[in-house]
């Protein structure tokens, strides 16, 4: 992948707000591949967090939410692609949705599935549903709601 103009521009727009990411962290950066096929950069930054990047997907991520996971959404052709950063402690990671569920693919701290989704119109939108969190320490799963 060579993303590095796209890169470059998408941390200088970032960092015009006061609480923008800072500087990437571009020897610590590595690529990655969601479940629809999308490659990406997944690039730690200087003041913490981290951000995605690709030609389609720029976002960043201050830190990890309380069940160890920050997460984004898209949507495409083949439905919607809900990924993000995991914390070492997470094994598993499944997304539910009514009349379905799916669970994600786990590789490296990243993880993405596409679930079925289709909108009619904004006014009608379809639950997005919500990811389930399993952790490696025996804790109860957590709950985040997609919204």
């Amino acid at each position: 992948m060579t993303l590095l103009p796209s890169l470059k521009r998408f941390f200088s727009d970032q960092n015009r707000f006061p609480d923008g990411p800072g500087s990437p962290r571009l020897g610590d950066s590595r690529g990655a591949k969601l479940a629809d096929g999308t490659e990406l950069y997944v690039v730690p930054a200087s003041r913490g967090g981290a951000c995605f990047v690709s030609a389609r997907v720029e976002v960043c991520h201050r830190g990890l939410l309380p069940q160890q996971i920050a997460w984004s959404a898209y949507s495409g052709h083949g439905g919607l692609t809900i990924y993000g950063l995991a914390g070492n402690q997470v094994a598993s990671i499944e997304v539910r949705w009514p009349g379905g569920h799916r669970a994600t693919g786990l590789t490296a701290n990243v993880f993405s599935v596409t679930r079925p989704f289709e909108a009619k119109s904004i006014r009608a939108l379809p639950l997005l549903g919500r990811l389930v969190v399993r952790y490696r320490d025996g804790r109860p799963p957590a709950t985040v709601e997609l919204r």
